[in-house]
C-alpha cells in the first residue's frame, strides 16, 4: 500500500503512522499529511468555505461546518506568503 502520493506535481500526501490523537477514539490514529503550495492552499480555503455556505443553506445533518479550517489555511496562506516575500 502507498504511503505517498504527489498530486498534479505540487501536492504531496503522505501518511503519517505515528499519527496524532483523536479525542473521539481516545487514542493515536494514523495521519494525512498534506503540503502543499500557497495557490493550493488558498484555493482549499476557498472550497471548504464554500462547502460550508452551502450545507448551512441545504441545513445538512453531516456537520458540514468546515470554516475554521478554511480560515486557518487563509491565514497559513498569507504567512507563507509573507516568508517567501521576505527570502526575496
Amino acid at each position: 500500500m502507498p504511503r505517498r502520493w504527489l498530486v498534479e506535481d505540487v501536492v504531496d500526501v503522505t501518511i503519517d503512522g505515528d499519527g496524532l490523537w483523536d479525542p473521539e477514539e481516545g487514542v493515536p490514529v494514523p495521519a494525512v499529511v498534506l503540503r502543499l503550495p500557497v495557490y493550493v492552499a488558498r484555493h482549499l480555503a476557498c472550497v471548504l468555505d464554500d462547502w460550508s455556505t452551502i450545507g448551512r443553506l441545504l441545513e445538512s445533518a453531516r456537520g458540514t461546518d468546515e470554516r475554521d479550517l478554511a480560515g486557518v489555511l487563509y491565514e497559513a496562506a498569507r504567512a507563507a506568503e509573507a516568508l517567501r516575500a521576505d527570502a526575496s
